[in-house]
């Protein structure tokens, strides 16, 4: 029962936040950069970071280790483990459709660094499918 009052208090606290920032027009700024350009921005940033050197070059390898994660959770990860991965991406996805919900209500404040509560549960599911077994019954090499 506290532990409800207790949530019930930061989601209420949460939203007078919200509405106070947005009244006294704290986050009109972020507004002026296109969202499709802020949008855009958010994966490259997970992946690498603000700036860094052979940007490029980088986007390329991390977008190709970010698929073989994803692949491999497909392919190799037990049920167990992809059901795990699948509730840790569900928590990302409804981060992220709540933060699509506030801007559709008014409230533009999507920036990278304020979905950064994001970046954990992406990257644990990415983790679970580069650390996945591979199947019982497969000739795997180990390093001895």
């Amino acid at each position: 029962m506290a532990v409800r009052r207790v949530r019930g208090g930061l989601w209420q606290r949460a939203a007078a936040l919200l509405i106070a920032q947005s009244n006294r027009h704290n986050t009109t700024w972020i507004t002026k950069a296109p969202l499709n350009d802020r949008l855009g921005q958010i994966l490259p940033q997970f992946f690498l970071g603000p700036g860094s050197h052979a940007y490029a070059a980088l986007m390329w390898v991390a977008f190709v280790l970010g698929v073989a994660g994803l692949v491999l959770l497909a392919k190799r990860a037990s049920i167990t483990e992809r059901n795990l991965a699948l509730g840790v991406a569900g928590i990302a996805v409804g981060g992220f459709a709540l933060v699509m919900i506030v801007v559709w209500a008014g409230s533009d404040t999507v920036l990278t660094r304020n979905l950064l509560g994001l970046w954990l549960p992406v990257a644990i599911v990415l983790a679970c499918g580069l650390g996945a077994r591979a199947p019982a019954g497969s000739e795997s090499r180990s390093l001895r």
